[in-house]
Parts: C-alpha cells; structure tokens; sequence
C-alpha cells in the first residue's frame, strides 16, 4: 500500500485530536500526493499474488489428499487472510469441499 500515513496521538487513545494533532492531519490530507512507485507496487502485487497461491495450493493438496475437515480449516485461514484476493478459486474449493462434506453424510 502506498501514499499512507500513520499519525500517532500518544497516549489518547480515541479521545478527539487536540488543535494541533487536528491541523497536523488536515495539513497532510490537503497536501498533493508524491507519485506512485510502480516499480514497488508491482513487486508488491507479485508477491502477494504468489502468497495468496501458495495457501490456496495447500488448501487444494488437503482436498486431493481427502481430508476435508483439514481443507476447509485451511481455507477458513486464508479466507480471513486473503478474502477477495482469493477469489475466484476460494469459492470453487469451498463448492468442492462442501460436496465432499455433503457426500459422507
């Protein structure tokens, strides 16, 4: 993720910004934004994609292997993880690991 900032307030916790903090962040929000790393943003691109891969082929090897409970566990991980990013192959292996489910009933 780029052009992101984090501002702390110390100690405040949820409590409203006070003057300073308020003009500090408002100052950053109407700043013109730095341009993008392309560069950086597609290694980052890549290097999520093949993450999101490597769950979806463990979740795919318990599947082969037939254990369900273990690929549907390990699907639930990278659904909570990855979420749409996963998608379309996510919701195919939760199609066939819930019919393997439904079959051994």
């Amino acid at each position: 993720m780029q052009q992101a900032h984090r501002h702390s307030m110390g100690s405040r916790g949820h409590a409203t910004p006070d003057r300073r903090a308020f003009q500090k962040v408002l100052a950053w929000l109407d700043a013109p934004l730095p341009p993008s790393d392309h560069a950086t943003l597609e290694t980052c691109r890549k290097g999520l994609s093949e993450r999101v891969r490597a769950d979806l082929a463990q979740v795919r090897g318990l599947l082969d292997g037939g254990d369900l409970v273990a690929a549907g566990m390990a699907l639930g991980d990278a659904d909570q993880r990855w979420g749409g990013l996963a998608a379309p192959e996510s919701v195919e292996l939760a199609r066939r690991i819930a019919t393997g489910l439904a079959e051994t009933r």
